[in-house]
């Protein structure tokens, strides 16, 4: 008898323990709080793991998605739409994922668009990983849209002493910035992070105000830390106030995607996404959970911004969103989209590359005639679909480049130095000041800016264009679509996002070509023409990351894009 009772005991605990896997929006402190985050050099390598995730797979065998929203808005195969789908084509190709280098790759880090690009020692490779009892692996062979961060030598900083002073709390105490931060459950023991500012600061009233959400790029980058503290948030990685920020006037919803990046985490890596369409589709399910957590904001006026490689998804996302209000699946108030150094045509953007480096003087002749002749093998590669074939040309290109330059290319902005000791600090400062005051986060996890293994899953759809979405868009919605470069940008240069963008095949294409350039406000800041419910903008003065370089021409986009005539946002003339 006491064993049948230890026995039932046992079945009850158990019963109680999946129920509680079940929810939905996660406060991760109610649950347990897992130990293998899949984030750069995270990973057990043991014999016999002993992890939750292994203990989560026995209760939950199969990985079907949990019912995550409340009726009429159920997640149906049919909101991913009829477009020809790239993912199902390219994942298939007749070529083959190419073997990854060992040793030295390219480094590019990425800060305020900039980047760095060095050679490490091969032992120094080896110490940084064995510090986190992981065997040295390859680094991730191609530089993101979004810049690059190998070669991570974050470590974990030391506990907080109890009379240290924090930074972060300090600056909260001078100009309190009400937030919420939640998890969702996008799929069974996949979930992502999302952080909520209210609009100037203040919940009351906000949603009366624009909503913007934003996705970051990478892929893999975390949107809670680089988005938020070094381009739009309040706050600046010095935790000083940012004059330019976006949370003036309008609500920014910042998503760490796809699931394994910043505070998002998967239980285990089989959970990582590996196409676009399976990260755009984490996305819509997770936006469709704020709607249903925050039902004040279904009437708000909401924009779709991405950068880099979020606003290659941008269009992908914009699609499945625009499909599911259309069929009644999503109660949301959506209005326009903002691609920015936009990853959308690899093709031209990549065809461009080797021209600007040799106008600006940083590759020679005989430099220029090879990366081009890789360029162009590329371009007919990837007209074939062949993506992971181009990616090994696009990896030899970006070797040939940075080794045959004499000089660090700062990627994201060629006239910027790296600044790798800054983003070094935003790491340390994100876990040790500002993830001990997000309670709802698993104080486990180390916070970076870049998640290789995400990056890395990624990476056979690095290559693949998401144009078609956005012709689809253009031509069968009414949102009003702004696409925006720096003329600083190597890794999307202006030239090649003026190239895709006139290339684009919609009702309106005539008429855009032909349209008139007007000057952005401001003192030389650059040009931006439009036609119908699409517009592009040619800034100056800004490498990758827009917002941060040239905030002027950023705030005249916003206003443009949102056009609210009730809310008075003053012209930026100075950086924070």
């Amino acid at each position: 008898m006491q064993t049948f009772v230890h026995y039932a005991v046992a079945l009850i605990f158990v019963f109680s323990f999946v129920v509680q896997l079940d929810a939905v929006t996660v406060n991760p402190l109610a649950h347990i709080c897992p130990t293998n985050k899949i984030a750069p050099r995270r990973k057990r390598y043991d014999t016999h793991p002993r992890t939750f995730g292994q203990f989560y797979n026995l209760l939950t065998p199969n990985n079907s998605p949990s019912s995550l929203q409340e009726q009429p808005q159920e997640d149906l195969p049919d909101d991913c739409g009829d477009i020809e789908d790239y993912d199902e084509n390219d994942i298939g190709s007749v070529t083959q994922r190419p073997i990854r280098r060992q040793g030295y790759q390219r480094n590019h880090f990425k800060k305020k668009g900039s980047s760095h690009s060095h050679r490490p020692s091969q032992q120094h490779l080896i110490n940084q990983h064995n510090q986190y009892g992981k065997p040295p692996s390859s680094k991730p062979t191609r530089p993101p849209p979004a810049g690059y961060f190998g070669t991570n030598s974050y470590s974990p900083p030391k506990p907080q002493q109890p009379t240290e002073k924090n930074p972060y709390l300090e600056a909260l105490e001078r100009k309190p910035w009400e937030s919420v931060h939640k998890y969702i459950e996008v799929r069974r023991g996949a979930f992502i992070f999302y952080w909520l500012y209210y609009a100037d600061g203040v919940q009351y009233g906000s949603d009366h105000k624009p909503l913007i959400i934003w996705i970051q790029g990478g892929p893999g980058h975390a949107a809670s830390g680089l988005g938020n503290f070094a381009e739009i948030g309040p706050l600046t990685m010095d935790m000083r106030p940012r004059n330019h920020t976006w949370v003036n006037g309008r609500n920014v919803l910042l998503i760490d995607h796809p699931v394994g990046s910043g505070f998002s985490y998967a239980v285990n890596e089989t959970l990582l996404v590996k196409t676009d369409k399976e990260a755009a589709k984490d996305l819509l399910r997770a936006i469709k959970e704020f709607y249903n957590t925050h039902k004040e904001f279904r009437k708000t006026p909401t924009y779709l911004f991405g950068q880099s490689y979020g606003g290659k998804l941008c269009p992908r996302l914009g699609y499945y969103l625009h499909r599911a209000i259309k069929h009644n699946r999503l109660k949301m108030n959506f209005k326009g989209i903002g691609i920015g150094s936009g990853w959308v045509n690899p093709k031209l953007s990549t065809l461009a590359q080797p021209e600007f480096l040799y106008n600006m003087g940083v590759i020679d002749q005989p430099t220029y005639t090879k990366a081009m002749k890789l360029a162009r093998n590329m371009s007919y590669l990837i007209d074939k679909k062949e993506y992971a074939t181009a990616e090994t040309l696009d990896n030899t290109l970006f070797h040939i480049l940075i080794l045959e330059a004499g000089m660090e290319i700062n990627f994201n902005n060629i006239n910027q130095p790296s600044d790798h000791s800054v983003v070094t600090d935003l790491a340390e400062k994100m876990n040790r000041y500002v993830k001990p005051t997000l309670q709802g986060v698993c104080q486990t996890l180390t916070w970076t800016w870049l998640a290789i293994e995400v990056y890395e899953s990624l990476s056979d759809s690095f290559l693949v264009p998401s144009n078609k979405f956005l012709e689809t868009l253009l031509d069968r919605t009414e949102l009003k679509i702004a696409v925006y470069n720096g003329n600083l940008d190597v890794v999307t240069p202006l030239a090649g996002a003026a190239n895709w963008v006139h290339a684009l095949k919609w009702h309106g294409a005539h008429e855009f070509m032909n349209a008139r350039r007007i000057p952005i406000r401001g003192d030389k800041n650059g040009f931006y023409k439009a036609a119908k419910q699409l517009s592009f903008w040619a800034v100056f003065g800004s490498g990758h990351w827009v917002p941060e370089d040239n905030p002027t021409a950023m705030e005249h986009i916003l206003e443009y894009v949102i056009e609210d005539t009730n809310l008075v946002h003053p012209d930026i003339n100075t950086k924070s």
